[in-house]
């Protein structure tokens, strides 16, 4: 008598779908490609001039091309492991990427790609957020849980290649168009010096002097902010030419 014994499955190798892979390759590409969207104009004549971001930060401010080069290698390295890793650990890391990527995309782009649009409200941002976070869940986790037909499985495949493609098309060109933006008789400046983040802050032009002038509002007492005056700009970017510091009422 002789007994069965199931040959035992290998704990290694990719228990991902394709189709999960390339999805979370999308998601990483989308969020890079948005981050760099959405930088000031400032930015890409000078690195420091970067938006603070939660990830990839110190990447950001060593300039595009060295952050391209460090978000080619992560994610060449995301996609080894999750084509590599045991299947304990290849769902945690597929469910991580998909939460901090989502949460990378929203901060940096809380309100739209800045080259083609920016909405205005509260109300469409929020709705831009939640509406795209809840599409790129739902498709996630069905590719995650659905095995469709050998028909369906075509369609679905050439459905997600054309989707695919109008993706990188418009991320392609959305970088095209922060990079070489269009022509403007305005031109970004980005002095060796220069304020940091205020709150409230104004800039206003004189006129009568022809000079530029800083209200600076950037300090709070008692949950409030408190008008400090306004500012000769060369004090807060030194190697500008000096204007005068005034009351308000006699710039306005």
């Amino acid at each position: 008598m002789t007994s069965h014994i199931p040959p035992v499955e290998s704990n290694r190798g990719s228990h991902l779908p394709n189709g999960v892979i390339w999805l979370i390759t999308l998601l990483i590409v989308t969020n890079f490609s948005m981050l760099l969207m959405n930088q000031p104009l400032s930015y890409w004549q000078n690195p420091r001039y970067a938006e603070p971001y939660l990830m990839f930060d110190f990447l950001l401010r060593t300039g595009p091309v060295l952050f391209g080069v460090g978000a080619c290698i992560y994610l060449l390295i995301v996609v080894l492991l999750l084509r590599s890793l045991h299947r304990t650990a290849v769902f945690f890391l597929a469910n991580l990427l998909v939460f901090l990527h989502i949460l990378g995309l929203f901060r940096a782009a809380p309100c739209g790609p800045i080259p083609f649009f920016e909405l205005s409200t509260d109300i469409a941002c929020g709705t831009y957020r939640y509406g795209l976070t809840a599409l790129i869940f739902v498709a996630y986790f069905s590719l995650l849980s659905f095995r469709l037909s050998t028909r369906w499985s075509i369609i679905a495949r050439r459905t997600g290649l054309a989707v695919s493609v109008v993706l990188l098309g418009f991320l392609g060109y959305g970088l095209f168009l922060a990079i070489y933006p269009p022509t403007s008789i305005w031109h970004p400046l980005s002095p060796e010096h220069s304020p940091n983040k205020r709150a409230f802050a104004a800039i206003a032009y004189d006129t009568k002097r022809q000079h530029s002038i800083w209200w600076e509002e950037s300090k709070w007492g008692n949950g409030r902010s408190v008008g400090l005056g306004w500012y000769k700009l060369e004090a807060i970017m030194p190697g500008l030419q000096s204007c005068w510091s005034l009351p308000a009422r006699d710039v306005l």
